[in-house]
């Protein structure tokens, strides 16, 4: 039997959420383990043990409670605003160690888009001068005697491969051409033609560009070069043909990078500006086919493909930092699980193993940093409970006091006013300093040394 065909590799999946333990319950050691680790990476400098345990209910609390104008609430603020703020700069930091450029407003995104061409349309253009190369060669071993033009005669007398306006101005001008040229004569009909007489026709066919003839522009251009080098014998043709061939896989067939070299001039298929979208959006065959095309050009282009690769990689963590970054309060974590899992097989195919490793993290920590805010209302009522309970047990306390103050100086009432005012400031001092308890927030490391004693020495601080 016939060997099976070896599969693609399945692309990476991205975690749309993070384990969280049951009410009352805490994660298991080694899941806490592996939260604080991922945090400590992405350079989040600081957690609550509610992060770590997996205590959804009391992660929820907190945040609503940073939602109260009190201490504990400011301080609860400032640590949510730490952690994302973590988040982003490890997005940022991706970004940045592709080499690409950082941003997508119109600027960057214009910039990107020359670096990604620059290498494939001077790999276009190699092949152009391969067959310049070729019709100097066949005009030398020619010396002046004409060539028939069978094949080009052929394609531009077929009338519904010139149906649309701009096909049919193309033959008009074509034919005015070859008037001028005397490659036609006066009744019209073709004539042999000198090599540079199909050279100079090359050149004003190259020139009519537009979009609806482009590819009726190619096959006229093909089948000049196909007649002119057969005609110089059968080697110069077979190298002919094997470049054209290569050059029509690499940009003709599939259409992606087709569609984005597709120029004259200023006027583009696609704008500058769009390019890096364009290729993003491409399906997964046809962008592989641009990144193969990149990392196989000549070794003078290759300082170009890099950059180009370097773009192509920026755009796609631009574009992840952009999703994290859609809302307002938390870090996108669910966005960037659907862009990243969307784009997986193209991510996979331009990022190495220790950078896709970093988007994991960054994936996951803010799955792990996620609040679900299923509980609106706890904290406040919580805190609303706690402070009056704390207010009520210190003031019966002060009241006593200040009895015992009132006895002593002989006027119970100053007592009892005492007492109360002390105990009222005693109060909100006790009940904002339990809060600060409660809130206080841990180094990753310190989870690590509580929970799993000596993982943290296996751990890198990155």
């Amino acid at each position: 039997t016939a060997p099976k065909a070896a599969e693609a590799p399945r692309p990476p999946t991205f975690a749309e959420a993070a384990p969280a333990a049951a009410e009352g319950k805490k994660l298991p050691p080694t899941e806490q383990a592996n939260r604080a680790a991922v945090l400590q990476r992405v350079g989040v400098p600081e957690v609550q043990k509610n992060v770590i345990e997996g205590d959804a209910k009391s992660r929820a609390t907190d945040f609503h409670e940073s939602k109260l104008n009190t201490q504990s609430g400011d301080f609860k603020r400032q640590q949510f605003d730490t952690e994302r703020q973590a988040l982003e700069a490890h997005a940022e930091k991706i970004v940045r160690e592709t080499g690409g450029t950082l941003g997508t407003d119109s600027a960057a995104l214009e910039t990107r888009g020359h670096t990604i061409l620059q290498p494939l349309e001077s790999f276009r253009q190699w092949f152009t001068d391969k067959t310049s190369g070729l019709y100097k060669e066949a005009d030398a071993r020619a010396k002046g005697q004409p060539v028939e033009l069978g094949g080009f005669r052929d394609i531009l007398g077929t009338d519904s491969k010139f149906a649309n306006t701009d096909t049919i101005e193309l033959r008009k001008g074509i034919n005015a051409r070859m008037k001028e040229l005397g490659i036609i004569d006066k009744e019209g009909n073709l004539q042999p033609a000198t090599v540079k007489q199909a050279e100079q026709l090359r050149q004003y066919i190259n020139e009519e560009w537009s979009p609806k003839s482009n590819g009726r522009i190619r096959e006229l251009k093909n089948a000049l070069d196909e007649d002119v080098t057969k005609a110089a014998g059968v080697d110069l043709y077979k190298q002919a043909r094997a470049l054209h061939s290569m050059k029509e896989s690499i940009f003709s067939d599939p259409k992606g990078l087709s569609s984005i070299l597709d120029s004259e001039g200023i006027n583009r298929k696609v704008p500058i500006e769009r390019i890096a979208d364009s290729i993003a959006a491409l399906p997964n065959a046809q962008f592989e086919h641009i990144v193969k095309t990149l990392r196989t050009v000549p070794p003078e282009l290759k300082p170009q493909a890099q950059a180009a690769l370097a773009e192509i990689k920026a755009h796609f963590a631009n574009r992840l930092m952009e999703t994290g970054n859609k809302t307002a309060g938390q870090w996108n974590a669910k966005g960037t699980s659907a862009y990243l899992n969307k784009n997986s097989a193209k991510l996979a195919q331009v990022f190495d193993e220790a950078e896709m490793a970093k988007i994991k993290d960054l994936n996951d920590a803010g799955h792990i940093l996620r609040t679900e805010q299923s509980y609106p209302g706890a904290a406040v009522q919580e805190h609303n409970l706690v402070k009056r309970g704390a207010m009520g047990a210190i003031r019966a306390g002060s009241a006593a006091a200040g009895g015992a103050v009132g006895a002593v100086v002989g006027a119970p009432g100053i007592g009892a006013a005492v007492g109360d005012f002390i105990g009222g400031g005693a109060a909100a001092r006790f009940s904002e300093a339990q809060a600060l308890k409660k809130a206080f927030a841990f180094s990753p490391t310190a989870i690590l040394e509580e929970y799993v004693p000596g993982f943290v020495h296996r751990v890198t601080v990155v």
